[in-house]
C-alpha cells in the first residue's frame, strides 16, 4: 500500500508540469493575439510569428525582426541564383525578357539594401526607438517602389510572394515597435 502512494506522488509532478506548460504557452498565445490585433495585418502576424513561445512583447518585435530578415535574404538569394542561372544559359535573348531581368536585378538590388536596413535598425532598438522605427520606415521605402514582377513562371511567382510577405513582415515590425513601452 506505502508503495502505490510513493507512486501517485510521482504521477503528480507529470501532470502539474504539463499544467505549467499549458499556462505559459496560452499567456505566450495571448500576448502574441493581443500585439498582432494591433498591427495593420493581424491574421498575418499571427500565421508567422505563432512559433515564437515567449510571451514577451520586446522579444515578439526581435523575432519580427528576425523573420523579416530571413524572409527578405532568401528572396534576395533565390532572385541571385535565378538571374545567374539565366546569365548562364545565355538569356535574356528577347526585349520582353531583358525587361523582366531589369526589373528583377533592381527588386534584388531594393531587397538587400533593405534588408541591410532592416539589420541596422535592429541593433537601435534597444539604444534609440526613434532612430529604429526611422530605419525602419525607410527600409520599407525601399521597397515600396521596386515591386518584383507578377508574371514570368513559377520561380518568380515565389519571389514576388516573399516580397509582398516581407513588405507586410516590415510594417508588422513597425506596428510592434510602436506597442513597445519606453
Amino acid at each position: 500500500m506505502y508503495v502505490v502512494s510513493e507512486l501517485s506522488n510521482y504521477g503528480e509532478a507529470p501532470v502539474s508540469f504539463i499544467f505549467f506548460l499549458l499556462t505559459v504557452t496560452f499567456a505566450a498565445s495571448d500576448v502574441l493575439h493581443e500585439s498582432c490585433n494591433r498591427t495593420r495585418f493581424p491574421a498575418f502576424c499571427v500565421k508567422s510569428l505563432h512559433f515564437w513561445s515567449n510571451p514577451n512583447q520586446h522579444s515578439l518585435a526581435l523575432y519580427s525582426f528576425h523573420r523579416s530578415i530571413v524572409t527578405g535574404n532568401a528572396t534576395v538569394f533565390y532572385a541571385n541564383i535565378y538571374m545567374d542561372h539565366r546569365r548562364r544559359n545565355g538569356l535574356p535573348k528577347t526585349v520582353e525578357e531583358n525587361r523582366l531581368f531589369d526589373c528583377l536585378t533592381e527588386c534584388a538590388y531594393a531587397l538587400n539594401r533593405s534588408v541591410s536596413t532592416v539589420e541596422q535598425a535592429r541593433a537601435f532598438l534597444d539604444v534609440d526607438r526613434k532612430k529604429t522605427t526611422t530605419l525602419l520606415r525607410w527600409a520599407a521605402s525601399d521597397v515600396v517602389g521596386a515591386g518584383c514582377v507578377k508574371q514570368g513562371g513559377p520561380v518568380l511567382a515565389w519571389i514576388d510572394k516573399n516580397d509582398r510577405k516581407y513588405k507586410k513582415l516590415l510594417r508588422i515590425t513597425l506596428d510592434l515597435i510602436s506597442l513597445l513601452k519606453k
